[in-house]
């Protein structure tokens, strides 16, 4: 027994190795901490798996394995175009593997932020607004001043949709541009603040200011792009009524603002694509701006969130250092 393991780990090594070398990055177990990042990804889902049946929050079998079915036809194709001899077989593999981390990464921690609602922890809306309050910020003048000028929230609409199509474009060009290293500190990034938000989500709930105040977005002649989104949702959690993971998955945190996390993340993520990164500078600075007019979010749902990713940057940058920064050639 102990032969057929050591055997399977010696292959196993010549995998990794094997690899890395296509990586061509001068900086060894590339490969190696994507394999490391898929296993924690799947521990992290099993684990959250168990703890939505000790909540008793029961899950669709049927969505679960269309998911991991997608899941290991990602792996296929990746791994398929890996062997062959195109050009940049690397980089394209690359770019499904962490395109299918991030979405499966997000798919699965949804489980938690679900079950973990249902915890019914005391709603700090009140606790919010006072702390807005004593930084002197007025949410009602905020939305009265957006709703002003149409072009505005157009600009606030455009940037606070953009999240998810922006950290496709962040995957693919970090690719392209042969920043890898980059790339593996934006996944650590993301995930560390994803599970950070989860935390302070079911600690900390709350409804947002237009579900709080049972504002009527069109009573006000605004059209915000998600105001009232999470509230079937959430509130069904916590009262009970709803006691599986729905079809359709929504985000259902106030603070902090997962939105605003992600924003500052991207400025960052973009900073050695030169093509873009001004553009994406300008875009994700409207999303984080446009978070308590799209969104109904406090002032300090932003700045919780904006801590959460700089400490998740520092993070990232002590695990794998700037100066190990290379590109493929």
């Amino acid at each position: 027994m102990n032969d057929i393991f050591n055997k399977a780990k010696a292959n196993c090594k010549s995998l990794l190795n094997t690899y890395d070398a296509k990586a061509n990055d001068n900086r060894p177990g590339t490969f190696k901490i994507l394999v490391i990042s898929w296993c924690c990804i799947l521990l992290l889902f099993a684990g959250e798996i168990a703890f939505a049946n000790s909540m008793e929050f029961s899950l669709p079998p049927g969505e679960i394995i269309f998911a991991l079915k997608l899941l290991l036809a990602a792996q296929v194709l990746s791994f398929s175009i890996l062997a062959t001899k195109i050009q940049d077989a690397y980089s394209v593999f690359m770019a499904i593997q962490y395109l299918a981390l991030f979405l499966f990464g997000s798919i699965f921690t949804a489980v938690t932020f679900y079950s973990s609602a249902t915890l019914n922890f005391p709603l700090n809306d009140e606790l919010l607004i006072k702390i807005d309050s004593l930084m002197g910020f007025d949410w009602f003048s905020y939305v009265k001043f957006v709703a002003l000028y149409p072009r505005l929230q157009l600009a606030f609409d455009i940037g606070y949709s953009s999240m998810s199509y922006s950290i496709v474009v962040a995957i693919c060009a970090l690719v392209m541009s042969r920043n890898t290293v980059h790339l593996q500190r934006f996944a650590i990034v993301f995930f560390v603040t994803l599970l950070a938000t989860m935390f302070f989500a079911c600690v900390f709930p709350a409804v947002g200011f237009y579900v709080h105040f049972n504002i009527n977005p069109a009573e006000w002649g605004i059209q915000p792009t998600a105001p009232r989104v999470h509230e079937e949702h959430l509130l069904a959690l916590r009262n009970g009524t709803m006691h599986s993971l729905p079809k359709i998955i929504r985000g259902i945190v106030t603070f902090p603002s997962f939105h605003a996390a992600v924003g500052i993340m991207l400025v960052w993520a973009f900073h050695p694509v030169k093509y873009l990164r001004a553009f994406m500078t300008v875009l994700n600075v409207l999303l984080i701006v446009a978070a308590p007019f799209d969104g109904g979010h406090y002032l300090i749902d932003v700045i919780g969130g904006l801590l959460i990713t700089f400490a998740a940057i520092l993070f990232a940058n002590y695990i794998i250092p700037i100066n190990s920064n290379k590109k493929i050639d």
